[in-house]
């Protein structure tokens, strides 16, 4: 799932400084970084020229998994402990809560009134779909999810509908179903309330614009 790289970089940093740094970095957190969800959604991205090395899956009684992260990557930030971030990172192999060096991160400061322009596009989350269009002063929002179990199991969920944003956030409400978004940067994090489409349909997590 995850490729292995090196976090440590000499540059001109005396030796025994950065031994110590990459001893730092080859040592993760002994527990779990655990899944918080996407409410109030903080990002970082991998500012880094290279993959930088991150873990998943660390507790006191297993060996921490390597996860690669890519230069660029976002990562939605759950808390930090000593050298190391804990946040949600996803690919197109999967996704996992991991500790990354927080050396290696650059948060994403958004902005706190983005133009309605800033919100138009098609945004994708592996092979879900939102798309927003400006429609006079308000926002015109329609998206499809899906979910694939076993065999030709699959459920569906999908709105549309119109929303003002408040500041980098929108409050949509569609029945029972309610999505939170957040323009951060060039990314667009959802959370719903599970209730907008059949079992395990979510629209949620970090969405690139296509």
């Amino acid at each position: 799932m995850w490729n292995k790289a090196s976090t440590c970089w000499f540059s001109k940093i005396p030796l025994l400084a950065a031994l110590a740094v990459c001893h730092a970095a080859d040592n993760p957190p002994r527990k779990l970084c655990e899944f918080a969800g996407f409410e109030n959604p903080r990002l970082a991205i991998v500012a880094s020229q290279k993959v930088v090395n991150g873990y998943y899956g660390c507790s006191p009684d297993s060996k921490c998994l390597a996860a690669g992260l890519r230069p660029g990557d976002p990562l939605v930030i759950y808390g930090t402990e000593g050298n190391w971030t804990c946040g949600y990172h996803e690919d197109a192999s999967g996704a996992a809560p991991v500790w990354v060096p927080s050396s290696m991160l650059r948060p994403i400061e958004p902005d706190p009134a983005p133009s309605l322009d800033a919100w138009v596009g098609q945004w994708r989350y592996g092979e879900d779909h939102v798309t927003i269009k400006r429609a006079g002063n308000e926002l015109q929002m329609s998206g499809d999810a899906a979910w694939h179990g076993i065999g030709q199991n699959v459920h569906t969920g999908e709105f549309s509908g119109k929303a003002t944003p408040a500041g980098n956030r929108i409050h949509y409400v569609e029945g029972e179903c309610t999505i939170d978004f957040a323009l951060i940067g060039k990314f667009l994090v959802l959370n719903d309330n599970s209730q907008c489409g059949g079992i395990n349909v979510r629209f949620w997590g970090v969405w690139r614009r296509q």
